[in-house]
């Protein structure tokens, strides 16, 4: 028998609650029900990040597209769920069905280029995939603390690269020389690096646990500072200085704290500078002493380029379409922004932008009032808002499953204010 309820995630200090929807089964199917939903958790996480680590030279011999074999594997398990919790999909993932059929709008005046059209397909199947799956499989807190765990274990096995190549006696010393750890790209290191320093850094002052976290997250900032992608690096900074004024004001030892990390963290990399990666140390010396490079020029081109075929296109250019007129001689088609909200405007159109800053600002802020509630929420709050802070500085379309996934979960929770679930179903 299958039974769905309404339950309420309490914090002891408030007294508030967060409105969920759990999917049960009685009997001894239960526990079989729980065992596929965490199997399912699982592989979902390594179906966000196969993008990261896929090009890996590690991985060159495998004969096979990762990202295809994951989403398959996924798609397989998320529909066993589905079936198993009673075939219900959370009312939510609306905003998430009604976003993706606004952006296919474009489709009719896409001019569809073997690059168009790999774009819209890798949309509507593998990105479609990771916003849709969380309605299904991360139904409950429990569900979701587990999901943070597996986000913040595969950040820190990925950023453990960089401590075993100082262990061993630093890196080359090139003057171009970053590092990408064990991921495909430096970027990836970044961004994973990163979402596992937001997850942590909240919970450095609960019960004393400044002492174990601290090297923890030096480590996380280490890592990001070799991986030369300053985007991420000094948005992760901000993010703490932003946590410690959203949740450290009840805990004097907050502020103290934070400053103790940065400066461990400043003394980590000036000991470290000689054999860290130089082109990484030079990449983010060039922006703290305020010049500019080929890279930020780029970026700065590719933003004012979307402002202008936003203004001439409102409707937006089509799938591809950003690439395919502001091309800036590159010799390639996958030409973005760097800028979500700008390339889906661009290329979607105005309006359907405005509906994706409307669908972040939701989840942001019902995640935030449930963070407010319970402390168990924060490290997944802290997440969506460097997740959503990082669509902004370098996103791309199909780039960043991972956070059309915290989005989706952060639509799902719910405050006291908010009335409570009526059926669950879309």
């Amino acid at each position: 028998m299958v039974t769905q309820r309404t339950i309420a995630l309490q914090d002891v200090t408030t007294g508030g609650d967060i409105l969920l929807m759990e999917t049960s089964r009685s009997g001894v199917s239960g526990g079989l029900v729980s065992l596929l939903l965490a199997v399912t958790q699982f592989a979902f996480v390594i179906f966000l990040f196969t993008g990261h680590f896929k090009g890996h030279d590690a991985l060159a011999w495998f004969p096979l597209d990762l990202t295809l074999v994951a989403a398959t594997l996924l798609t397989v398990l998320a529909v066993l769920c589905f079936c198993a919790t009673g075939g219900r999909l959370r009312t939510e993932a609306f905003w998430m069905v009604l976003f993706f059929s606004a952006m296919a709008a474009a489709a009719l005046w896409t001019e569809w280029t073997p690059y168009a059209l790999e774009k819209a397909s890798h949309f509507y199947s593998v990105t479609l995939l990771a916003a849709l799956a969380p309605a299904i499989l991360l139904p409950n807190p429990k569900a979701i603390r587990r999901f943070v765990f597996l986000v913040v274990i595969f950040g820190l096995v990925v950023s453990s690269g960089v401590l075993m190549q100082l262990a061993g006696g630093g890196f080359s010393g090139g003057i171009d020389e970053r590092t990408a750890s064990f991921t495909s790209t430096t970027t990836a290191l970044a961004w994973d690096a990163g979402q596992a320093l937001a997850a942590l850094y909240v919970c450095m002052f609960r019960g004393g646990k400044w002492l174990r976290v601290a090297p923890i997250c030096v480590l996380l900032l280490v890592a990001m500072v070799a991986s030369g992608a300053r985007g991420p690096l000094f948005l992760a900074v901000l993010l703490l200085a932003v946590m410690t004024l959203l949740f450290g004001p009840r805990n004097r030892f907050a502020i103290i704290g934070t400053i103790a990390l940065l400066m461990l963290s400043g003394v980590a990399v000036n000991e470290f500078s000689s054999h860290l990666p130089q082109g990484s140390i030079r990449r983010i010396n060039a922006v703290l002493q305020g010049q500019d490079d080929a890279s930020a020029d780029a970026r700065r081109t590719a933003n004012l380029a979307a402002i202008d075929a936003v203004i001439d296109n409102p409707m937006g250019m089509g799938f591809g379409g950003f690439a395919r007129v502001y091309n800036f001689g590159g010799g390639t088609d996958r030409i973005f922004p760097h800028n979500l909200v700008m390339e889906i405007a661009s290329e979607n159109g105005i309006f359907v932008a405005v509906l994706f800053v409307g669908i972040m600002a939701l989840a942001l802020t019902r995640s935030y009032h449930a963070a407010r509630k319970s402390v168990e929420l924060q490290p997944f709050f802290a997440m969506l808002v460097f997740a959503t802070a990082n669509t902004l500085i370098s996103g791309e379309l199909n780039a960043d499953r991972l956070a059309y996934a915290l989005l989706t979960i952060g639509l799902q929770l719910r405050g006291p204010s908010v009335a409570p679930l009526a059926s669950g179903e879309l």
